[in-house]
């Protein structure tokens, strides 16, 4: 199990530098925060999603203090 999530956390840090490397290349060329946020939010809907993972997890702790 040990070698599952050292592989796992391996992954982790590998997509993560990855990332951060595209996004420094992309801001070098001349990358602009708006347009990237707007073609994201056109195909995805960002606030809605950011609203319902927030009412998600605000129900999920509303339930849990309740139960003590």
């Amino acid at each position: 199990m040990k070698k599952i999530w050292s592989f796992l956390w391996i992954v982790v840090v590998v997509l993560l530098v990855l990332g951060i490397v595209c996004a420094g290349v992309g801001f070098l060329t001349g990358a602009d925060f708006g347009r990237i946020y707007d073609i994201v939010d056109k195909e995805y809907d960002v606030a809605k999603a950011a609203s319902a993972y927030y009412d998600s997890f605000r129900t999920f702790v509303q339930s849990f203090f309740q139960s003590f």
